[in-house]
C-alpha cells in the first residue's frame, strides 16, 4: 500500500444534533474539495456537538494524523468565545505546529 506524500490535513466540524444528517455530507464535501485544491491529504474529519469545544481532543487529532493543516469552515463555527478561540489557535499553531485554514474564506489564518 502506497503512502501519500501530500501534506496531511484534518478538519473540524461542529454540528447541531438536529442538522447532523442534512448538513454533514455537504460540509464533508467542502472539506474534501478544499483539500484537493490545495494538495492536502485529508486524513480525518472530527465532528463535535455544537455545545462543546474540546481543545485537547483537537490537539490529539492533529497529532494522531501528523497533520500540518487544520481545516475549519470558520473559526466562528468552532467557537465565538474569545478566550477559547485564542487558546485553540495557540494550541493548534504553537502546540501542534499546524496551520489553520478557514475554508469559507479560502485563506490560511495567520494571526
Amino acid at each position: 500500500m502506497a503512502t501519500s506524500t501530500l501534506p496531511k490535513a484534518v478538519a473540524f466540524l461542529r454540528v447541531a444534533p438536529q442538522d447532523a444528517d442534512k448538513i454533514t455530507a455537504a460540509q464533508e464535501k467542502l472539506f474534501a474539495q478544499y483539500a484537493e485544491r490545495h494538495g492536502f491529504d485529508l486524513r480525518h474529519i472530527e465532528f463535535e456537538s455544537e455545545s462543546t469545544v474540546n481543545v485537547s481532543r483537537i490537539g490529539q487529532v492533529i497529532g494522531e494524523h501528523k497533520a500540518q493543516h487544520f481545516l475549519v469552515l470558520s473559526m466562528e463555527n468552532v467557537t465565538t468565545h474569545a478566550v477559547i478561540a485564542d487558546a485553540l489557535e495557540q494550541a493548534i499553531t504553537l502546540g501542534s505546529g499546524a496551520e489553520i485554514h478557514e475554508i469559507e474564506t479560502e485563506e490560511p489564518n495567520s494571526r
